[in-house]
């Protein structure tokens, strides 16, 4: 998140007006998040029922660009593809919007390899206060992923541990950056209601440390290091090898 696009709530607009803000705001946020009513062939990432041949697809071009980086990292980049826009999403409706789109009916854009784009059905919204909001968001979510990698599990090996610290770790950076980006979120308020998103999304209890760059302090590694052009991130759990110090 970098823009100052969440700054103002929703108030009482309609179904297709909070789509068409959402979409709005999440271009602006990210301009590869771009949203859509109508989903086109290639939105095919879907918490009912992604094809096979999809999540296979994912998978194999980073095994196909990357060989050098291992199962490991070809797991968790597929992952990460997977779960960035529903986080961002969810995120951005509780904190922009002050309502809650259906997001277990989100599907996603898949080219090349890269998940980027999604749809979202004309249908119903939820407004409550912001504790129900969250907590409507969290369930959502956490549904959302579940079957996602429920799904990612048939084409490779990811442990749902790590793929809840990975998700945790999404979730808690998207959140880090709200009070920079809104005028009427506090970081205070952002470190009172963690909580409550960590329980709705049914992720262990967790702080939000952050540098100056609001990089939090992660629990797991993204594996961008194994590449033969990556490094170990600013913010990486593991420790610095004593040759790079």
């Amino acid at each position: 998140m970098s823009s100052k696009a969440i700054s103002k709530p929703s108030g009482g607009q309609p179904p297709e007006d909070l789509h068409q803000q959402l979409f709005s705001i999440t271009e602006q946020l990210n301009p590869a998040l771009r949203g859509c009513i109508s989903p086109p062939e290639t939105f095919v990432i879907s918490g009912h029922q992604t094809p096979l041949t999809s999540l296979q697809a994912l998978h194999a071009y980073w095994q196909k660009h990357f060989p050098e980086a291992g199962r490991s990292y070809w797991s968790v980049r597929s992952w990460e593809l997977l779960i960035w826009q529903p986080v961002l999403i969810a995120v951005t409706a509780v904190y922009g919007l002050s309502a809650i789109p259906p997001l277990q009916q989100l599907t996603q854009r898949l080219d090349k390899g890269i998940v980027a784009g999604y749809s979202l059905p004309a249908g119903c919204w939820f407004r409550g206060s912001h504790a129900q909001l969250i907590v409507r968001a969290g369930r959502e979510l956490n549904t959302l992923v579940t079957s996602l990698l429920e799904q990612l599990q048939q084409v490779c090996t990811l442990r749902p541990r790590l793929a809840r610290a990975l998700l945790s770790d999404q979730l808690v950076s998207a959140l880090a950056r709200v009070p920079s980006v809104s005028g009427l979120i506090s970081e205070v308020d952002i470190r009172a209601q963690l909580p409550l998103w960590l329980e709705a999304t049914e992720l262990p209890p967790r702080g939000m440390q952050t540098d100056a760059n609001l990089h939090i302090t992660r629990l797991s590694c993204c594996m961008h290091y194994r590449r033969h052009d990556g490094e170990l991130c600013t913010n990486c759990p593991r420790p610095t090898p004593l040759s790079a110090a």
